[in-house]
């Protein structure tokens, strides 16, 4: 037990604390026992996005199953708590603690959860980045040549975290019988086939290669 409190102190103090408090509240915020769960759920599951990028909100609304002006209103009364599950700076979003989040949410997501977030996730993880349609001398300025990929990298970032925690909860059985790291390595596989069949998807996803192999090491 103590090996697992002292890991947990250094992936999440938010995590520890729960853990270890003996007060109800502290032990599950009053986040996660809400009726409607569909907001905190898609925002955990995309880890990060940013609020003026059309795509992001897309993919949000998407895995909640719910429009994202609707999703919003929520989103900020959320990370408005005592104790936040997400953080808003302008336009960026993010999850506090993947590690203290997913412990108290996985038993309430949804095999439709599970389905729209790995479409998603495959969709943006295995589309090349489009500055690699440029010469090498004109992908700097990508941008001036209406070459921006989709979603955001806070977006692309977020989903990798999400899944690199997921799958380390290995034998956890997530939604419809599925075992979490056998999941999470479905959605790795895809997003790997594509990019043997492309390098720029490679070249695309170096940022990510660290958190894609944490996901699924196997």
């Amino acid at each position: 037990q103590a090996n697992d409190l002292a890991g947990k102190a250094r992936r999440s103090i938010l995590s520890l604390r729960r853990r270890i408090s003996t007060i109800p509240d502290i032990q599950r915020p009053a986040w996660a026992v809400e009726e409607d769960s569909d907001p905190i759920i898609a925002a955990f599951l995309v880890g990060g996005w940013d609020d003026s990028n059309k795509v992001d909100r897309e993919v949000l609304a998407a895995i909640a199953g719910k429009p994202y002006k609707d999703l919003r209103p929520r989103l900020l009364k959320l990370a408005k708590t005592n104790d936040p599950p997400i953080r808003r700076i302008g336009d960026r979003w993010m999850v506090v603690s993947h590690e203290d989040v997913w412990p108290l949410m996985r038993d309430v997501v949804s095999a439709e959860h599970l389905d729209r977030f790995h479409k998603a996730a495959v969709e943006l993880l295995a589309a090349p980045d489009p500055k690699y349609d440029l010469d090498p001398d004109q992908q700097f300025a990508a941008a001036l040549y209406g070459k921006v990929p989709r979603g955001s990298d806070d977006l692309r970032a977020g989903i990798c975290a999400s899944l690199a925690l997921i799958g380390s909860d290995g034998g956890q059985v997530v939604s419809r019988g599925q075992i979490a790291g056998d999941w999470v390595r479905q959605i790795v596989r895809d997003v790997l086939a594509a990019a043997n069949l492309d390098w720029r998807v490679w070249a695309s996803r170096s940022s990510v290669l660290g958190l894609l192999a944490e996901a699924a090491p196997e």
